[in-house]
């Protein structure tokens, strides 16, 4: 394989796997009606390199900078729906609803999410859906967690069909409902589909800010 195939590969593995939505960002509790939130979110897909399958050299690139951006619009007192940029080559659109907790930003509570949207530069549909879990408010913050399945499927000629994958993720949001930050971890099952990736699992250590941003955010 010569250097610029092995290039071309490479890249077209990163942007097949670097470019869904791993994160989640948010508690349980969904945006209040009438209301919108807004957040940024930037972190690392850990594990996306990997071995070429017919070389021993790795990656120089095993990590993948993800960078999201979502508006979140409260349509009811207990659902909202949220638009998310992933990392400039994709949207998605998801409804969330919250089954249980009192309506209010720092109570504990369940709530579900199903969402759709096109990924990896128009080259994949995404259909996904998730479990979420918060707890209330502590004197350093609220945890929160999520379980969540993703899957894709092509929509242009020669995109790679994939399995579906799974992940769980815990966060911590520190802050209030206008200004918080929440560290988060994600563990991700996702089978490699192009051979390039070796591993099945992708680690996803991220940050969402909002009321702050790292750089200026796409939604005004």
């Amino acid at each position: 394989m010569t250097r610029s195939l092995r290039l071309a590969v490479l890249l077209a593995s990163l942007v097949a796997t670097g470019c869904l939505p791993y994160t989640i960002g948010n508690t349980a509790q969904t945006t209040p009606k009438g209301e919108i939130s807004k957040t940024t979110t930037a972190g690392f897909a850990i594990g996306v390199g990997g071995r070429f399958a017919d070389s021993n050299t790795v990656s120089p690139q095993a990590n993948l900078l993800l960078s999201d951006q979502e508006i979140r619009f409260g349509i009811d007192d207990g659902a909202d729906i949220g638009l998310r940029i992933t990392s400039a080559s994709g949207l998605v659109g998801n409804l969330k609803r919250r089954h249980s907790g009192a309506n209010h930003v720092d109570s504990a509570a369940f709530a579900t999410s199903i969402g759709v949207g096109i990924v990896n530069f128009a080259s994949h549909a995404l259909f996904e859906g998730a479990l979420h879990f918060s707890g209330g408010r502590r004197p350093t913050g609220i945890p929160y967690g999520a379980v969540k399945v993703m899957h894709t499927v092509p929509i242009s000629r020669g995109a790679l069909r994939d399995d579906p994958s799974a992940g769980a993720a815990f966060g911590w949001r520190f802050g209030d409902a206008d200004v918080s930050i929440a560290p988060e971890i994600a563990v991700w099952y996702d089978r490699p589909v192009s051979g390039i990736r070796t591993g099945n699992v992708v680690v996803v250590p991220s940050i969402t800010l909002k009321g702050l941003s790292f750089l200026p955010r796409i939604f005004r």
